[in-house]
């Protein structure tokens, strides 16, 4: 959104950057009904840590598929928390751009308010008499320009 001349900040940003892994992460499980040993491929984190979850539990799976499969969800994670925390920068350096127009637009809102407060707490009286002061002033500077711009050479021998 525009929140100043030729200023503005991102109020959104993809939450698929937070709960989607970049790619695929392959955990495998046995599968007592089917094939037997089966990979789950899945992008989404919750899901990656509940199937982790189970092939934790599984004894049918090698402690190399196990660890494997924890490694691979682990550096996802790990991918996935670097983008989480280029969002929380994002979002710090909005926080941080706002108070600046905050505290900007409370000292134009003071400026205003004392100007308003010296035009309501002027002294009339004082105001017309050096209102009429200068007027007169500028009306005698304006005729002695008139009558010497009118002069010339021969008038003035």
């Amino acid at each position: 959104i525009i929140v100043d001349d030729g200023r503005s900040v991102q109020v959104t940003d993809n939450l698929e950057n937070v709960i989607k892994f970049p790619a695929p992460v392959n955990v495998p499980f046995f599968d007592t009904a089917g094939p037997g040993f089966t990979n789950v491929a899945t992008t989404d984190v919750f899901q990656a840590l509940d199937q982790i979850a189970i092939a934790l539990r599984d004894t049918n799976l090698t402690t190399y598929q196990v660890n494997t499969a924890v490694n691979d969800v682990v550096n996802a994670l790990t991918a996935t928390l670097s983008r989480l925390g280029g969002i929380a920068q994002r979002v710090s350096a909005v926080r941080l751009e706002l108070d600046d127009i905050r505290t900007s637009t409370e000292k134009l809102q003071q400026i205003e308010q004392n100007a308003f407060t010296d035009l309501t707490q002027v002294d009339k009286a004082s105001a017309i008499v050096e209102l009429q002061l200068r007027q007169t002033s500028l009306e005698a500077a304006q005729r002695a320009y008139a009558q010497t711009s009118s002069l010339s050479l021969f008038s003035y021998l």
